[in-house]
């Protein structure tokens, strides 16, 4: 018996297309796609953080020192520095500068147990990795010590 291949009419390809779009529908209707998009975004909110972060072993006030040194390495100016208060009551502090093109960035240094010092690094309005690295470099250089990568 000699088979042919089976042909697709309109109305069967109407029949899946109708399908597909009350199983879409069904789905959003059920709120199951929206919790779905929610968990893919913040995936991907989770993977990209933004800033860059290092501990050192050291008092906030030495890393803090460290900070200026580095910045003025990299010929930039200190801002401003400002203390900020948490809600756990708990503090830290803050560092700006900006890059020659003008982008700015934060350092904020977080005293942690014993005797270490997180340094993040924010740049710009969504973070730039790599010049957060840079600017870390030059901390590892003004503290004599490689920070370790949180």
């Amino acid at each position: 018996m000699k088979r042919f291949p089976r042909t697709r009419t309109l109305p069967t390809l109407l029949s899946a297309a109708c399908v597909a779009l009350c199983l879409v529908l069904a789905l959003a209707a059920s709120g199951c796609g929206l919790v779905a998009a929610g968990a893919v975004g913040g995936t991907g909110a989770m993977a990209y953080r933004g800033y860059t972060a290092r501990d050192y072993t050291g008092s906030v006030e030495r890393v803090q020192q460290a900070v200026r040194q580095a910045i003025a390495s990299m010929h930039l100016h200190v801002l401003d520095e400002k203390k900020v208060s948490e809600e756990d009551g708990g503090s830290h502090l803050s560092i700006y500068s900006e890059f020659d093109d003008g982008t700015d960035f934060r350092v904020s240094l977080r005293p942690k147990k014993g005797g270490v010092t997180l340094v993040e690094v924010w740049v710009g309005h969504i973070g730039d990795p790599a010049r957060s690295n840079k600017v870390l470099d030059a901390v590892d250089t003004a503290m004599g010590q490689k920070g370790t990568p949180v």
